[in-house]
């Protein structure tokens, strides 16, 4: 499955809720010194109750198993945050849509690392699949925020090989001055 960061786990989750026939996804990632924490709210089909009960466990899938995924992304990232000390809450309604928040705490032994958070963010902003997509990244004081329909308006085509450089260039100096603003 290839869960071995947390930006792997924003992914996966963001894909699940693409899935669901969501217009409107947001992104956000909050860090401090020890907790990382993000979410994954949709306007999509949402989970009934009975499957809300099982949604953890291994191999529960909504997807066509012809198609692709095993039902592990959910349970993986349950195991990982619980590991670290850290939860997973999930709140879902029919017809509603879902939100995912996991946190870890990135100063236990068992944390993963966090990945490429810059790259995991442009490949979220430049999914362009007629959903709108926002992402908010924050940590400690700082924090930006951006959506696919302002890159969109700013930089043209999404798709033109130029500007998803330029999307994934974006993300690469916020995050850098994230970094250099807290140093």
């Amino acid at each position: 499955m290839g869960l071995k960061t947390l930006s792997d786990h924003i992914m996966d989750i963001f894909q699940n809720a693409l899935a669901s026939g969501a217009s409107k996804i947001h992104v956000t990632i909050e860090e401090s010194d020890s907790w990382f924490a993000f979410a994954v709210s949709d306007n999509g089909k949402g989970m009934t109750e009975d499957f809300l009960k099982k949604v953890f466990d291994p191999f529960i899938t909504t997807r066509d198993p012809q198609v692709r995924r095993v039902g592990l992304g959910l349970p993986f990232l349950k195991q990982a945050a619980e590991m670290t000390g850290g939860r997973v809450l999930l709140e879902s309604n029919p017809g509603k849509g879902t939100k995912v928040r996991a946190s870890f705490n990135m100063k236990h032994v068992d944390c993963q690392p966090v990945g490429d958070i810059a790259g995991t963010l442009a490949t979220i902003a430049l999914s362009d699949n007629g959903v709108e997509i926002t992402v908010s990244r924050k940590k400690k004081g700082f924090q930006y925020q951006l959506s696919n329909v302002e890159l969109r308006e700013t930089l043209g085509n999404l798709s033109n090989p130029v500007v998803m450089k330029a999307v994934f260039d974006i993300f690469k100096e916020l995050e850098s001055k994230l970094a250099d603003e807290l140093s």
